[in-house]
């Protein structure tokens, strides 16, 4: 069964790198595209984090006030994230081109998640190898316009297609630690599966919310339906999924 898991989260890991690809294909509209793909990935975001993970900690938890706290939590956490990022960047010696700072969380969002993916598929391969494979499959459905999203923002903090696709690549490999946990634990450990999801969330609200949505304060006046279309595509992306998802 090990080898199947691995297989499953590699899978995981080629979604990420896909979603370079499909960008880097559509390179010569990407000045045209770059508001539109910012949009989507806040819309990315804030779906991801209100219709898949705080409904999916509140499922699996039995105190919903320990769940929201849990966001807020997150939320707060990646505030003080950033802080660090800001104090670190300013107070170091810079060596070579530095990611602004929304692009460094959102990576850290992005690695947390997957590793979360990760232990939820592990979890779903100890209890029955096909309930694996529907849940990588679920994981890899939802995730393309997540990959799609995490690249675009990395290009429009100045990293060139390579750098991006790269470091995107890189925050998916945390699957592979979430997995590998979960199998290697076996029904010993109890992972506060909730809690994970929650703090996750409350990651992605705050990148979406507080690093991403006034970098369009310049433009949402150009191109102004085009942009509202973009940001409900990804609200409508990730409730498509849940809904296909059956949660």
């Amino acid at each position: 069964m090990l080898w199947q898991l691995m297989l499953a989260a590699s899978l995981v890991v080629l979604v990420a790198v896909l979603g370079g690809v499909l960008l880097l294909l559509a390179r010569p509209w990407l000045t045209w595209l770059q508001p539109l793909l910012l949009c989507l990935a806040i819309g990315v975001l804030l779906g991801s984090a209100f219709l898949h993970l705080i409904p999916e900690a509140l499922e699996i938890s039995s105190s919903p006030h320990s769940v929201m706290l849990a966001v807020l939590l997150g939320f707060l956490l990646f505030h003080g994230l950033e802080q660090g990022l800001h104090w670190h960047h300013h107070e170091l010696p810079t060596q070579g081109e530095k990611l602004p700072t929304y692009a460094r969380m959102n990576l850290i969002g992005d690695g947390l998640h997957n590793a979360v993916d990760g232990i939820l598929i592990g979890a779903s391969f100890l209890v029955d190898p096909a309930l694996g494979w529907a849940t990588t499959l679920a994981v890899v459905w939802h995730e393309l316009p997540k990959e799609l999203s995490d690249v675009a923002i990395l290009l429009h903090g100045g990293a060139s297609f390579k750098r991006a696709i790269a470091l995107n690549a890189l925050c998916s490999v945390p699957v592979f630690a979430g997995a590998l946990l979960l199998y290697l634990a076996g029904q010993w450990l109890v992972l506060p599966l909730a809690a994970l999801l929650a703090i996750t969330a409350g990651g992605f609200l705050y990148i979406a919310l507080i690093d991403l949505y006034p970098l369009l304060k310049g433009v949402w006046q150009q191109r102004m339906l085009s942009q509202h279309l973009a940001l409900f595509t990804g609200l409508g992306l990730m409730l498509g999924f849940v809904l296909l998802e059956g949660h």
